[in-house]
C-alpha cells in the first residue's frame, strides 16, 4: 500500500483543513495515511480521533507577522517535515496549500520524495509558483480560476489538475424544506427572513458591500434580519472585525445585524439561514457555497472565479455581475419576495450539490492523481 504524507502549515480548522480531514477520510482505505501539521492544534485533535498518525510540526507565527517571513519557524518546520518523511518512508507528500508547499518543497528535494501541490487560494505566489512547477509533480487546483491563475504566473497548465472540494453528504443527512418558509403576508408579520454572511473576517471576502446590501434591504423590507458568521481566524487582520462592527454599529440597520461569530457546527445553524449572500469577488472555490446548497438554502454570489463555476445563473443559484449595492439589494430582495423563485433555486442547488461536489467525488478525483504520480 503507497504511503502518503499530508502536510498542513495550519493546525486551526477552516476550509483547507475542513477539505484536508474529508480526504483523509476517504483515502485512509487506498493509501497508508499520516499527517504533519501543528500539535496540540484542533486539527491534530480530529485527526486522533479518526485514529491517524500525526507528525508535529511547530506552531505558526501570528502577533509577530506572517510565518513565511520567520526564519525561525521555517527551518524548524523544514527539519521537522523532512524527520517525518524519513520516518514514515512516505512515497508521496500532498502538501494542503501552497503556504505549506515552501517547507515541503525544500524537505522533498531533501529526501527525494514525490511532491503533490494543493492550491486553494488566488494569492499571488510570485516565483514560488515556478518553482512548484519545476519540483512538483502535479498541482491540484480548486477550480479553473485558480489553474488559470497559476498558468498566468507561469505554471504549466498540462501540470495543473481541477479537482472541486466537496461536501460530506453522510447517511441521513438532511436538508430543510425551503417550503417551509412563509412569505410575506399583505397586511400582519411574519418570521423574519435571515440573510447571511459566512467566511472568514478578512477584507478579499468583502463583507462591507453585504453589510451596505443590508442597510438597502432593511428600508425596503420590515421583515428581514442580517448575520455576519465567521471570524479572523488565523488572526491576520486583527482591525478589520473591528472596523465591520463599527461599519454595522452606524448603519440604518444596526438593530438588525447580527455578528454570530465563529461557528464550529454549521449543522445546527444553516436551519435558521434563508438566503447566503456570497460577497467575495477572488474566492478561489466557495466552500459555503456548497454547504449552504447542500442544505438547500438559496445562493446570490458574484459572477466571478470559483462561485460562478458551482452556480448556474437563476437556476442554481443567483450571480450577480458586480458587487454594486443596488444590485446585491435587489437580488436580495427578489429572493425574499419571490417566494417560489427562492424555492426552486433551493431545490436546484440542492440536486447539484448533491450530484456534482460530494466528498467521495472529490476524493475519487485526489486518488486518480495520486495514482497517476506514483505510477510513473
Amino acid at each position: 500500500m503507497a504511503r502518503v504524507l499530508y502536510v498542513s502549515s495550519e493546525g486551526i480548522i477552516g476550509g483547507a483543513e475542513t477539505s484536508l480531514l474529508l480526504l483523509v477520510k476517504y483515502l485512509r482505505t487506498c493509501f497508508s495515511v499520516d499527517v504533519a501539521c501543528p500539535v496540540p492544534s484542533p486539527l491534530s485533535q480530529a485527526l486522533e480521533a479518526l485514529k491517524v498518525d500525526r507528525h508535529a510540526l511547530p506552531q505558526p507565527r501570528r502577533a509577530s507577522g506572517p510565518s513565511s517571513r520567520c526564519a525561525g519557524y521555517w527551518l524548524a518546520t523544514v527539519r521537522q517535515l523532512t524527520r517525518a518523511i524519513r520516518t514514515t518512508r512516505a512515497d508521496l507528500v500532498h502538501a494542503n496549500s501552497f503556504y505549506a508547499g515552501a517547507a515541503s518543497l525544500v524537505a522533498t528535494l531533501t529526501t527525494r520524495r514525490r511532491l503533490l501541490l494543493h492550491a486553494r487560494d488566488l494569492a499571488d505566489f510570485g516565483v514560488l509558483t515556478r518553482l512548484y512547477d519545476r519540483y512538483a509533480e502535479r498541482v491540484i487546483a480548486v477550480s479553473h480560476a485558480v489553474k488559470c491563475a497559476l498558468a498566468s504566473k507561469g505554471a504549466r497548465p498540462e501540470r495543473i489538475e481541477v479537482v472541486y472540494n466537496g461536501y460530506d453528504f453522510r447517511p441521513g443527512h438532511r436538508a430543510r424544506s425551503y417550503a417551509g418558509v412563509p412569505a410575506p403576508p399583505s397586511s400582519g408579520r411574519t418570521r423574519d427572513f435571515v440573510f447571511a454572511h459566512v467566511g472568514q473576517c478578512v477584507p478579499w471576502k468583502n463583507h462591507a458591500v453585504f453589510l451596505d446590501a443590508a442597510a438597502y434591504v432593511a428600508d425596503r423590507l420590515p421583515q428581514s434580519q442580517f448575520a455576519v458568521i465567521g471570524d479572523d481566524l488565523f488572526q491576520r487582520h486583527p482591525s478589520y472585525k473591528q472596523k465591520l462592527f463599527n461599519m454595522a454599529r452606524l448603519s440604518s440597520a444596526a438593530g438588525r445585524i447580527h455578528f454570530w461569530g465563529w461557528q464550529t457546527n454549521m449543522e445546527a445553524v444553516w436551519p435558521r439561514i434563508d438566503c447566503l449572500v456570497h460577497t467575495a469577488e477572488r474566492e478561489p472555490f466557495g466552500r459555503v457555497v456548497v454547504e449552504a446548497m447542500a442544505h438547500r438554502i438559496p445562493v446570490i454570489a458574484v459572477a466571478a472565479a470559483g462561485p460562478a463555476e458551482i452556480i448556474q445563473a437563476d437556476r442554481t443559484g443567483v450571480l450577480v455581475p458586480t458587487t454594486a449595492v443596488h444590485t446585491l439589494g435587489e437580488a436580495m430582495l427578489r429572493l425574499a419576495r419571490d417566494r417560489e423563485f427562492a424555492a426552486t433555486i433551493a431545490v436546484a442547488g440542492y440536486r447539484r450539490a448533491r450530484s456534482s461536489f460530494t466528498a467521495s467525488q472529490t476524493a475519487a478525483r485526489v486518488q486518480h492523481v495520486y495514482e497517476d504520480i506514483l505510477s510513473t
